[in-house]
């Protein structure tokens, strides 16, 4: 894998990825014939790696001790992040919304709509300090991309889940990522 670096007087030169690794680093592949794959997460308390395989509908997870499984399956899940409580945040394009995972496991719908119009496919989010979570919605996810639009733009949100209040951060732009 070659990258190109700029450096800051303008200059390029070719890095291979083991010339930008420690001299003892290795690369190992763990998994492999994902379909298109986002939102890495890691959860410290059950030691594993949770990601979105976004096409095939799935969150799945990976550990040193059992390797890769199923976390569960998920609308179209993009972009996952821990709130402040250390509890799975995951943005769902096939439905539209964001929900937290609960510490029992529920599910729980933070948002969906926005002036009571389905957002278009929630991307990726930050948590702030204060709780609020931040969140890209660019209509990529859509399946009936432009008809199934109903956001007149492509937002960056302000979400308080203690409110439920949604707010506009950024508007016309193509967000992704935050």
């Amino acid at each position: 894998a070659k990258e190109i670096v700029r450096s800051s007087v303008g200059r390029t030169e070719a890095n291979t990825l083991q010339s930008l690794m420690a001299a003892d680093a290795s690369v190992t592949k763990l998994v492999s014939d994902m379909k298109f794959t986002e939102g890495p997460v890691w959860l410290p308390k059950d030691k594993k790696l949770v990601y979105s395989d976004i096409p095939s509908a799935k969150l799945m997870e990976w550990s040193e001790e059992f390797g890769l499984r199923l976390f569960r399956k998920s609308p179209n899940p993009n972009g996952n992040l821990l709130d402040r409580e250390g509890r799975l945040l995951t943005c769902r394009h096939g439905a539209r919304d964001i929900v937290r995972t609960e510490k029992n496991g529920d599910i729980t719908v933070l948002c969906d709509s926005f002036e009571e119009k389905h957002l278009n496919s929630p991307n990726d989010l930050a948590v702030k300090s204060d709780g609020t979570i931040w969140f890209t919605d660019p209509p990529w996810g859509l399946t009936d991309y432009p008809n199934g639009k109903e956001q007149p733009e492509n937002y960056v949100f302000r979400l308080d889940p203690k409110t439920k209040k949604v707010t506009v951060l950024l508007k016309s732009i193509m967000p992704n990522g935050i």
